[in-house]
Order: C-alpha cells, then sequence, then structure tokens
C-alpha cells in the first residue's frame, strides 16, 4: 500500500492454510516410503501429545491419519494464542508449548473438526519420524522437485523483494504489523499464488492467468503426483 505496487504473478504472500497442503502430501510420501503408518497412534513419534488437555483417555484413538483428516478431536487452537509467537527456527518448542494449552474438543474420529494445532502436530511428529528438520522435509521432497524457486518457510532475497504485506487496523488506521507466530505445519509457507490457481483464473488485472514461476510447467495437473506416487496407488 505505501508504494502503490500492484500485485502480479511474481506476488509472494504468506499462504496461510494452503501449507496444509504441502504437510498433507509430505505425510502420504513417508507413508508410500513405509517411514510412517497411516494409522500409527501420533503420540508414537510426539510423546508431547500428552500435555493435551483429555489426550490420556484417548490415547491410541489418535493416529497420524486423524490429525491430517481433522479428526484428532483436537482444539482449532491452543487457548492461548501467545504460545505460537515466536521465530520460525523455534517453531518446534511453540507447538510443545501450545499443545499444553489444548484440549480434546470432540471424539476422535468421529466428525471432522478443523485444527491448525492438530496439524501443527502432524509436522512434529513427521520430523520426529524421520530425524529431520520437517521444512528441510518439505522443500526436499516437494518444494525443490518442482522447481518452486520462490516457495519456502524462510524468504529468500528474491522472494522477499516481491514480498506482500499483510494488513490490519491498528488504532482505527492501516497497519502492515503482523504476528510473528509460526505454526510451521500449519500455516507458514510463502509464495505466490500463481503456483495454485487453476488456469481459468485470471488477475486483479483481468489478464489471463499464467503458469509463473513456482508453477512447474511440466507438470501441471499431475504436479501433485509427480511428488506422491501414493495419491495415485
Amino acid at each position: 500500500m505505501e508504494k502503490k505496487t500492484p500485485a502480479d504473478r511474481r506476488t509472494v504472500y504468506r499462504i496461510g492454510l494452503i501449507t496444509k497442503q504441502f504437510t498433507g502430501v509430505l505425510f502420504l510420501q513417508l507413508a508410500r516410503e513405509a517411514k510412517v503408518n497411516l494409522d500409527d497412534p501420533a503420540v508414537k513419534y510426539l510423546p508431547e501429545l500428552r500435555r493435551v488437555q483429555g489426550f490420556d483417555a484417548v490415547t491410541s484413538q489418535v493416529t497420524l491419519q486423524s490429525l491430517a483428516t481433522h479428526r484428532g478431536g483436537l482444539l482449532p487452537e491452543p487457548s492461548d494464542l501467545s504460545t505460537l509467537r515466536g521465530p520460525i527456527d523455534a517453531w518446534e518448542d511453540s507447538t510443545r508449548a501450545a499443545l499444553a494449552k489444548t484440549r480434546i474438543e470432540v471424539p476422535p474420529n468421529a466428525d471432522a473438526s478443523y485444527s491448525n494445532i492438530g496439524y501443527g502436530a502432524l509436522g512434529l511428529a513427521l520430523e520426529n519420524a524421520t530425524r529431520t528438520p520437517f521444512t528441510d522435509l518439505v522443500e526436499r521432497k516437494i518444494v525443490k522437485p518442482l522447481g518452486m524457486t520462490s516457495t519456502g518457510f524462510r524468504p529468500t532475497p528474491n522472494m522477499l523483494a516481491h514480498l506482500a504485506k499483510g494488513y490490519g487496523l491498528r488504532d482505527g488506521a492501516p497497519s502492515s504489523a503482523v504476528s510473528d507466530a509460526e505454526l510451521i505445519g500449519a500455516a507458514a509457507i510463502r509464495s505466490p499464488t500463481a503456483a495454485f490457481s487453476p488456469p481459468s483464473m485470471t488477475w486483479p488485472s483481468s489478464s489471463p492467468s499464467r503458469w509463473a514461476t513456482d508453477r512447474p510447467a511440466s507438470c501441471r495437473a499431475t504436479c501433485w503426483r509427480r511428488t506422491s506416487t501414493a495419491t495415485t496407488g
């Protein structure tokens, strides 16, 4: 807003909850590789789930697949959102602290109940299962194979040059001050939206949408199949 710069196909955004798509694909990849099983108890890889209020009564019911399908029974967010604040490199500690401020809200595996903290827990469980940082797994197994050079958890200088700011109201005036909360498995990736929009969509300028730098031209509709054959059998 300050510079009156229009958004274009190179503009990089915090894509928020679309991050869950990356976490879900990574989960399927690791299951295909037999690094984890879909129905493994989540507590097997994330003992800190026992900090969740009411978890001991449902321990065996909450599987990795439960978390991935929003059927883990967890609250949407921890009761104390301040537990999520902190630098991206400290996200594991933030997630563990958030679990202690979370409770089981509905019976697991009954009805779906959307949960950001559930996906944060899933990301941390996958990290523990592979003994590899979650952010490294996503970038090595999804982002790099697809040539998504403007997508990642930590903005590169090129991404920063095209990074859009988010705005809200502070004291009645627009403000670009944003939270530093980073729930990695749920909402922390930054990417151009062109990486996700179908060819039929148009940009605000009404020009036809094109495959941006981050959209792998060679894969298009099959891009997820290329990164995770688990989705195609």
